[in-house]
């Protein structure tokens, strides 16, 4: 929960210098891609989208001889890194797919693939604009919006999402996490 979250924002510097060490020595680089895939999801909720990128593209080589599930990993990784732009962002979930495909993994498959549908989601049916603002307590406000959807009605809709608990607003609800 929010408490790692946290310990890893706490420790942020020493996990940076750790890889970018790995990064710089040909023989220790998948142990750096090893240490920047399990935080794919500190690295996006905290919004260090760009920081991800330069880890990976660091730490990742194609001729690496990785086990196909780092290659497919790293490649969806390096895929939502690069969101922005969806022909580079859709290229890597490409290789992803053909690295699942070459291992013959169809459960491997899935993630390339729902990867590539979110790209024809957000960039190829309907205008959309996304961004996501990253606040120096750690919280994160995503915005999402689209002037294009071709839907029968038009909608507004505000989530607010915590580690402790959320709200909708319309019609308001509260839910609260009672482990803490």
């Amino acid at each position: 929960g929010g408490a790692w979250l946290d310990h890893l924002d706490r420790e942020f510097a020493n996990l940076g210098a750790v890889i970018e060490f790995s990064a710089a020595i040909p023989e220790r680089r998948e142990a750096g891609l090893r240490l920047v895939i399990p935080l794919r999801g500190f690295l996006s909720q905290r919004g260090y989208i760009e920081q991800s990128r330069r880890w990976l593209e660091a730490t990742f080589e194609d001729d690496g001889g990785y086990a196909p599930e780092l290659i497919v990993d790293a490649l969806v990784m390096l895929g939502n890194s690069w969101h922005s732009d969806p022909e580079v962002a859709e290229r890597h979930y490409r290789q992803a797919l053909l690295a699942a495909e070459a291992a013959e993994s169809p459960d491997l498959r899935m993630r390339p693939a729902a990867a590539l549908a979110s790209i024809a989601v957000l960039w190829g049916h309907y205008d959309t604009a996304i961004a996501m603002v990253r606040f120096d307590n750690g919280a994160s406000l995503l915005l999402r919006t689209s002037w294009a959807a071709n839907i029968e009605k038009a909608y507004g809709e505000t989530r607010i999402l915590g580690t402790k608990g959320g709200a909708t607003m319309s019609p308001l609800q509260i839910y609260a996490c009672l482990l803490y």
